[in-house]
């Protein structure tokens, strides 16, 4: 139900920001010209990605999955930003797991939630601080949460008036909550995300962007390593 949900929220941001991108650009037109204030883009985010997790009691690889969700930034005429996604995965990771000598069937799905505020030094190179949480459950009820402040750095790099290259690289200062029905436990779990790609704008409200996302965790005292890569794919209504 909660992925249904996502998938028609999605939908709506979507459809509110071709909406507001036609109103804006019909209220420029009676004008006669564009005033540089702020900028708004709203839009979808895919991340095709598997999980693997290695270095603990459990060692495994998932079978791919993606997640799905809405996405929105703010840019002010003063160089600061602001941004927000949440993501959630649209089908389980699935993996078989060796628990003693039995194999065990897990199936987890994932939210993410994503808010972060910045400063742009240029046009092409900004740096931001923020907050993330990433919520894993097991369909038995065992939670992992791992959530704490964020820095990170972005750039771009333009090739023409419509395609541009983008990165962008975020250190997370996690604290992993290990939610076990009858014990919860709390500790370290620092990691970064790297995302590489293109953005191609196809009119001056409408962009999509295809790139790379590799994200990499570690627990401090379970030991274990959990890393998450694959492609992204995203769709944005711009509007001023």
């Amino acid at each position: 139900m909660k992925r249904i949900v996502i998938s028609m929220l999605a939908a709506i941001v979507l459809t509110m920001g071709s909406g507001f991108a036609w109103a804006e650009e019909e209220h420029h037109a009676e004008k006669g010209a564009a005033e540089e204030g702020t900028e708004v883009e709203v839009g979808v985010k895919v991340w095709w990605n598997k999980w693997k997790r290695s270095g603990g009691i459990e060692n495994f690889t998932s079978d791919s999955t993606y997640l799905l969700g809405p996405v929105a930034e703010v840019k002010f005429h003063n160089n600061m930003f602001i941004e927000a996604g949440y993501l959630v995965s649209m089908a389980d990771y699935k993996a078989t797991v060796l628990e003693g000598a039995e194999l065990r069937e897990l199936k987890v799905d994932r939210h993410d939630l994503d808010v972060a505020a910045g400063y742009m030094f240029t046009h092409e190179i900004g740096a931001f601080v923020g907050y993330r949480s990433s919520a894993m459950k097991d369909v038995s009820g065992i939670e992992e949460t791992a959530y704490g402040p964020l820095v990170g750095i972005r750039g771009a790099v333009p090739v023409n008036e419509a395609l541009s290259f983008y990165g962008r690289f975020t250190y997370l200062f996690n604290r992993l909550k290990n939610d076990m029905l009858v014990l919860v436990t709390h500790e370290s779990m620092n990691g970064w995300i790297a995302e590489a790609g293109a953005k191609y704008d196809f009119t001056k409200h409408i962009s999509a962007t295809l790139g790379y996302q590799y994200e990499t965790t570690k627990a401090k005292d379970q030991g274990f390593t959990d890393k998450f890569s694959g492609v992204t794919l995203g769709a944005m209504y711009a509007f001023e």
